[in-house]
């Protein structure tokens, strides 16, 4: 749970699992949306760290708004926040070109020389972010290869089911 707290000096209180508190530090930048309108994204960095697990297990940690102007914040209203845990990039595919079934996660990679003609190949996943999914595995595939990204659950479903990719 979330709460806007203070609209003069605009700043929220985050309620952090205690498992997860160890991966926060001072400074890391906040991502927000409030619940009633998820088309704005609003920026926020941790300020403070509060040192005290209460009873629910949970941390409150204390963020400072980067735009203090914002006329659609209110004091007390609730928003969906992630904390971006560092700035390392990886390589990653769209989320609608992965299909993970029984615990094992499949794309589809274009045949050289055929536009028209995809193989099924196991992907490693990692984690995912604003629709993209980090492909652990990445560097088995060559670079520039090229991936289904578009349609790929129903022609691995079909394949699945006796069909070919083709």
């Amino acid at each position: 749970a979330i709460e806007i707290s203070n609209t003069y000096h605009l700043h929220m209180e985050l309620k952090i699992l205690e498992r997860d508190i160890s991966k926060l530090e001072k400074e890391q930048k906040v991502r927000f949306t409030i619940q009633d309108d998820k088309s704005k994204t609003y920026k926020a960095d941790v300020h403070l760290i509060e040192k005290h697990v209460n009873e629910d297990r949970m941390v409150n940690v204390h963020c400072h708004l980067e735009d203090d102007h914002d006329q659609h914040l209110i004091d007390g209203m609730y928003v969906t926040a992630e904390v971006l845990l560092d700035d390392q990039s990886a390589l990653s595919l769209p989320e609608s070109a992965i299909v993970t079934t029984d615990e094992h996660s499949h794309a589809l990679r274009q045949l050289s020389g055929n536009p028209f003609s995809f193989e099924k190949v196991e992907v490693e996943i990692g984690n995912t972010l604003d629709g993209s999914v980090e492909i652990l595995n990445a560097s088995s595939f060559n670079e520039g290869t090229v991936f289904m990204t578009k349609g790929t659950y129903f022609l691995i479903k079909e394949e699945s089911s006796g069909g070919h990719s083709h």
